[in-house]
């Protein structure tokens, strides 16, 4: 990544381990498994599933891709939680090196995996958002847009269907419904 991208991307993890960190220790009264780290690792895998759709998008997925993707992986890590759940062992080399048609399937069913999650992570967020001054949403997801952009022509190409595919993956799903959810708390 580049330094500049790198540093949105630290911005937008930071505000999302931020929200997750206040309010750690008041939901671990209701909720003794909830933990900043568990809530940012979410947040990483539904970007990391995001971001390899985008990237499968054209029919491949470089090296320049997934070595951005991969640098997502602060928190939670969408390989190593594919294999947690006993779904055989993949390497995230494996993602650039088997036919896209494998990658999809493996992708199909990780979104199965994942969607049911996008509820309490979302209604957390909207919360934790609506507890706090400013607007964490839209910083996440400004630094969450430009590195779907960047994502969208560093293989060389610049894509405008790629960039336009992130609108029905999971990450953006989870925002739609934060705002939703937001407007209905604020």
């Amino acid at each position: 990544m580049t330094e500049e991208l790198s540093e949105i991307y630290v911005k937008a993890l930071a505000e999302v381990h931020s929200l997750g960190a206040i309010f750690e220790e008041t939901l671990k009264k209701i909720e003794p498994d909830f933990s900043a780290q568990k809530f940012t690792a979410l947040f990483e895998i539904l970007l990391q599933h995001s971001l390899l759709e985008v990237a499968s998008y054209d029919d491949k997925i470089c090296k320049e891709e997934l070595e951005l993707i991969k640098k997502t992986a602060c928190y939670g890590d969408i390989v190593g939680f594919s294999n947690t759940l006993g779904k055989g062992h993949i390497k995230w080399k494996d993602l650039m090196t088997a036919d896209i048609a494998s990658v999809r399937t493996w992708l199909a069913g990780m979104r199965k995996i994942l969607e049911p999650m996008i509820n309490d992570f979302s209604v957390k967020f909207a919360a934790f958002d609506a507890m706090v001054d400013g607007d964490s949403l839209a910083n996440v997801l400004e630094g969450v847009s430009t590195l779907t952009a960047i994502l969208s022509a560093v293989d060389g190409e610049l894509n405008a269907e790629e960039a336009q595919s992130v609108s029905g993956t999971l990450i953006f799903d989870a925002f739609r419904a934060i705002r939703l959810l937001g407007s209905g708390i604020g």
